[in-house]
């Protein structure tokens, strides 16, 4: 990575980190204790997820999804790792499948529709699950086992280490 990218990377953290610092700010302003603890509880998840993420080895898939919410403007993608995994291996893999599960849905995606995304992050497989109104399409065996119910797509890709 250049280190203009983890720069722009890096601000773009500390932007929603301080966006999480002024919804805490907020409602202990208004004494609105159980907002206060659900955001706690966000933040507290997107550290350990995010350690989680940094431990796994997988540098520039980590960049990827770390990046992501500014990357595409119309999709906005939570991940979770089940476990402590060793990705360092399946690094580029990892990249390469992700922008083909982007390719994939960005043609199908309707103007001004959010996307809500999550993906779930195993030793040996991955599963996305997108949330939105998307355009009919084919299904491209290669990036995995798509399952599509009303307004939902969820994408399955196990690989062998």
């Amino acid at each position: 990575m250049r280190d203009e990218e983890w720069i722009e990377l890096l601000s773009g953290r500390r932007h929603d980190w301080m966006n999480q610092v002024q919804l805490l700010k907020g409602y202990v302003a208004m004494g609105k204790t159980d907002k206060l603890k659900a955001v706690l509880k966000n933040v507290e998840t997107t550290a350990i997820e995010e350690r989680k993420l940094f431990a796994s080895g997988a540098q520039a898939f980590a960049f990827w999804l770390l990046s992501f919410n500014s990357t595409y403007d119309s999709f906005r993608l939570q991940y979770r790792l089940e476990a402590e995994v060793d990705l360092s291996n399946d690094d580029e893999w990892l990249v390469s499948h992700a922008h083909d599960i982007m390719d994939y849905l960005s043609v199908r995606t309707e103007e001004w529709e959010l996307y809500e995304g999550e993906l779930l992050i195993k030793e040996n497989s991955l599963r996305w699950t997108w949330k939105g109104v998307f355009k009919p399409g084919r299904t491209e065996e290669d990036i995995g086992t798509v399952s599509e119910s009303e307004n939902e797509v969820t994408i399955t890709k196990d690989w062998n280490k």
